[in-house]
C-alpha cells in the first residue's frame, strides 16, 4: 500500500517539475534576446566604445554576483521564496522597459545592473524551490529539469532576438519585459512553495 502511495505521489510531482522547467525557459529567453542587436542597441544608440558596449553584457552579471548571496540569505531568514521570486520578476520586467527609455548611458547601465540583480534573484528562488519540491533522493531530476530549461531558454533567446530586432533594436527589450510579466503571472497562479520556516 505504501509503495502505491509513493508511486502516485511521484507521478503527481511530474507536472510540478515540468512547470518549473518551463519557468526556467521563460526566465532565460529575455537574457539573450538583446544579444543579436547589441551593437545597434548600445554602440550606435549611445555612441560609446566597443569596450563600453561589451560592458552591457557584463554589468548585469556584476549585479547578479552581488545580489545572489544577499537575497539568498534573505530567503533563508524570511522563508517567502515565491514572494521574492514574483517581486524580482516584476522588477526585472520594469528594468527591461526602462532600458528602452531615452536615458543617459550611465543611467542605462545602472538599470542594467539592477536588472541583473533582479534576474538572478528570481532564478535563485526558482532553483531553491525546485530543490525542495521533491524528496532528497529525487532532487537531481528536479534540478536537471530546471537546468535543461535554463539551457533551452538561452538557446532560444538569441535567434528570437535577432528576428525581433531586425527592424527595431528595441523590440527584443519590449518582448523580454512582456515575457517576464507573463512568467510572473504563471508563477503567481501555478508555482507551489512551502515556507522554509515551517
Amino acid at each position: 500500500m505504501s509503495s502505491e502511495v509513493t508511486d502516485t505521489d511521484r507521478e503527481a510531482r511530474w507536472p510540478r517539475l515540468v512547470f518549473q522547467g518551463l519557468l526556467a525557459v521563460l526566465m532565460l529567453i529575455p537574457v539573450t534576446l538583446p544579444v543579436p542587436v547589441l551593437r545597434v542597441l548600445v554602440h550606435e544608440r549611445f555612441g560609446v566604445s566597443e569596450f563600453e558596449t561589451s560592458l552591457f553584457m557584463s554589468v548585469n552579471m556584476l549585479g547578479a554576483v552581488l545580489a545572489a548571496p544577499l537575497l539568498g540569505a534573505l530567503a533563508d531568514r524570511w522563508g517567502q521564496r515565491k514572494r521574492i521570486l514574483l517581486w524580482a520578476l516584476l522588477l526585472d520586467s520594469l528594468c527591461f522597459f526602462l532600458l528602452m527609455s531615452p536615458v543617459s548611458f550611465p543611467v542605462f547601465m545602472g538599470v542594467r545592473f539592477v536588472e541583473g540583480a533582479a534576474h538572478i534573484t528570481a532564478l535563485s528562488m526558482l532553483l531553491s524551490i525546485a530543490s525542495t519540491s521533491v524528496p532528497s533522493e529525487h532532487r537531481g531530476r528536479a534540478l536537471g529539469l530546471v537546468g535543461a530549461g535554463l539551457l533551452l531558454g538561452v538557446a532560444l533567446g538569441a535567434p528570437i532576438g535577432g528576428w525581433l530586432g531586425h527592424s527595431d533594436p528595441l523590440r527584443p527589450l519590449l518582448a523580454g519585459g512582456f515575457l517576464l510579466l507573463v512568467t510572473m503571472g504563471l508563477a503567481t497562479v501555478f508555482l507551489q512553495d512551502s515556507d522554509l520556516r515551517e
